[in-house]
């Protein structure tokens, strides 16, 4: 079997087509200080992450498969110095609410920590993050991952959404390891 290599244009351009077809929304945005987003951080408590049944098409896509539950611990513990790290800094994502794409790595990770910052303050931690069924298949240095995902929270209101996501992962080089570089969510409320 020939090994398929994508360059980085067409991973682009995979990333603004899953922008099109895609959603995501989270809760609504506010705005968050880093200081604050550490306060809040460093008062939650560890959040259970699983993968259950995961699909490798092939030895590295169990790599990819860590650095994606690396990333659901980092964001459920409200780590963001950890989950920049496994950030690319060309990383896209799309608003739902504003129907608007996020680029680079600054502006997604300022969006993420607002909408973890309006969940905590409204007393809902996450408690557990559930990685369901991945599927990851590499070809060269970009890999992609669908999964089914399922966020838990806790707290005064406790509530769980669920999500079917495609995350796009690039690895520059062997040591900088595999980097998100594009994912696509639709979280909706589910029954508990």
């Amino acid at each position: 079997m020939k090994e398929t290599i994508f360059p980085r244009k067409f991973v682009a351009q995979v990333s603004v087509l899953l922008t099109i077809v895609g959603g995501i929304s989270f809760f609504t945005n506010s705005t968050c200080t880093q200081a604050r987003a550490e306060e809040l951080a460093s008062a939650t408590p560890e959040a259970d992450v699983s993968c259950i049944n995961p699909h490798l098409a092939c030895p590295e896509a169990g790599e990819v498969i860590d650095t994606l539950k690396e990333i659901a611990k980092a964001y459920s513990a409200g780590d963001f110095s950890k989950l920049s790290d496994f950030l690319d800094n060309d990383i896209t994502t799309f608003d739902d609410k504003k129907k608007k794409l996020i680029v680079g790595k600054p502006a997604v990770m300022e969006w993420v920590r607002e909408q973890w910052d309006k969940s905590k303050s409204e007393g809902n931690p996450v408690e557990s993050y559930t990685i369901d069924h991945p599927f990851a298949q590499v070809r060269g240095d970009t890999a992609i991952v669908t999964f089914r995902a399922v966020k838990r929270f806790g707290g005064k209101k406790p509530k769980a959404f669920a999500s079917q996501c495609t995350d796009i992962f690039v690895k520059h080089t062997p040591q900088d390891g595999w980097k998100k570089l594009h994912y696509r969510t639709h979280w909706k409320e589910i029954s508990i």
